[in-house]
């Protein structure tokens, strides 16, 4: 049977450029939401512990964990959801993906950066979320925030948050420019293995 990593890089190849044995799935239940990403580089990455039943040889993994909710998806969607969260770690092993996603990023403005964290602020509010954001600014937006457009924008039938409206991709919103679309479709291109 295959992994979430092989189905994922059979429907996204660019994801191939994250080698298998450093991508691992953790399931979470006793957590609330549907997925979180750790780069192996992360204190609060769950493989750490485990570390020590391993080779020193081998290497740490990058974490997609599916918590309580996402471990109810559909194995397609899941499959959608692996693929997404593993755009996060794909500027540390594809160049030309780190060139492309550090071109979109300076297309925002920190102005814009500092206004859209603050809408998505009003937002968790809103919804009650039990996480309000409050890393700073630069490095939301850097880390988490334009992976997250570029994913919304990449790959379909993501699950949406609870409360948040239904309707058209809600991150196309964020790609209006032509910088931005070409950066998109450039990406679109790696992602896709063309």
């Amino acid at each position: 049977m295959a992994s979430l990593y092989q189905k994922s890089v059979k429907k996204f190849p660019g994801i191939s450029a994250i080698p298998e044995n450093q991508m691992s799935v953790y399931n979470n239940p006793s957590k609330g939401g549907f997925v979180e990403f750790f780069p192996w580089n992360e204190d609060r990455n769950p493989d750490i512990p485990y570390r020590k039943y391993r080779p020193l040889e081998e290497p740490m993994k990058n974490v997609v964990e599916f918590r309580r909710e996402g471990m109810k998806l559909p194995p397609e969607q899941k499959t959608n959801v692996f693929g997404g969260e593993s755009l996060h770690a794909m500027e540390e092993y594809s160049p030309e993906w780190n060139r492309l996603k550090q071109k979109l990023i300076q297309t925002y403005p920190m102005r814009e950066q500092e206004g859209i964290q603050n809408w998505i602020r009003q937002q968790q509010i809103k919804r009650k979320s039990p996480y309000v954001e409050n890393r700073p600014v630069k490095d939301w937006f850097n880390r988490s925030f334009v992976d997250a457009i570029i994913r919304g924008n990449l790959i379909s039938d993501l699950p949406r948050p609870k409360g948040a409206p239904s309707g058209d991709n809600e991150w196309r919103q964020f790609i209006r420019t032509p910088e931005q679309k070409l950066a998109i479709k450039e990406l679109e291109k790696i992602l896709m293995g063309k």
